[in-house]
Formats: C-alpha cells, structure tokens, sequence
C-alpha cells in the first residue's frame, strides 16, 4: 500500500494562497480518508477534507444494473469565534468554533460504466456547479452590499 500524501488547493481569494492538506491517520471507521490544513494551529478550528471509495455490495436482491461504486468527498471550514482575552477572571476562554461551511459530494458510478463515462459525468458536475454556485455568490454579494467577483472560481481539475 502506498503512503498517503499532502493535497494542496488554492483558496478563493482574489490572490490565492495555497493550502496544505496533511493525512490525518488511517482511515476512520466510516471509510473515510481524513486531511486536515493544520495552519491555525488549534485542532477543533482545521478545516478538514474527507474522502471515501465505496465498493458495489453483492447480494441476491441486489441486480447487476445497481451495482455501483459510491465516491464521496466532504469538506468542512470551521470559523473560529472571537474572543476577548480579557474577561472578568483574567482567563482567555477556550478556543470555539463560531460556525462552519461545508460542502458534500457523491458519485455514483455504476461497476459497468466507462473512462469516458466517468469523465463526462465529472465535466457536466463541474462545469454546471461553477456556473451555479458562481450565480449564488453574485447574488448573495449584491444582498451583502459585498462587490466581490465571483469570476475567480476556477473548475476543480479531477482525474479518473
């Protein structure tokens, strides 16, 4: 089994910063492959990306046109809250978790499908996503009084 390695994605931003993704440690009990960006140095405020590769189950209900491979993605970017280090103690609190953004994603990839299959679907996903999610951060600027351009997206490059 080869090691596992640091994922590296740049953030949105109108200068992008390059992120670290470290393996966290084996895989947890739900599949998962967990990589953390340890850059604020508090754990509970890494953002985390988790990915899984589920197998086709077999079984007598199960027919052969069902057969599919489940590939999940997760991501989640915690926000730290503020805190004042002054408090009527003299001790900072503790480190908290303010909110997090989070993204899910899921191909289903039946076992009978082809590369170029697979590379239409992941071409579709991510060129219809971009133009939704772009159409959402325009929108949610413009209410936010924000004039931030959501033209920096860039299509996530992924290869089967």
């Amino acid at each position: 089994m080869s090691a596992k390695a640091n994922i590296v994605i740049n953030d949105g931003q109108a200068t992008p910063v390059a992120h670290t993704f470290s393996p966290r440690g084996p895989v947890d009990s739900n599949g998962y492959h967990i990589y953390e960006d340890r850059v604020g140095g508090i754990a509970i405020g890494f953002p985390l990306l988790m990915f899984r590769v589920k197998s086709p189950t077999s079984g007598a209900q199960v027919s052969q046109s069902n057969r599919v491979y489940r590939v999940g993605m997760s991501l989640s970017v915690p926000t730290m809250e503020v805190t004042s280090p002054q408090t009527g103690t003299g001790i900072q609190p503790a480190p908290t978790v303010s909110y997090v953004h989070r993204a899910n994603v899921e191909y289903l990839l039946p076992e009978r499908g082809t590369l170029a299959q697979r590379k239409d679907l992941n071409a579709y996903t991510t060129t219809s996503w971009l133009m939704l999610f772009g159409r959402l951060l325009s929108k949610l600027s413009k209410a936010c009084g924000n004039t931030t351009k959501a033209s920096a997206l860039v299509p996530l490059k992924v290869s089967f």
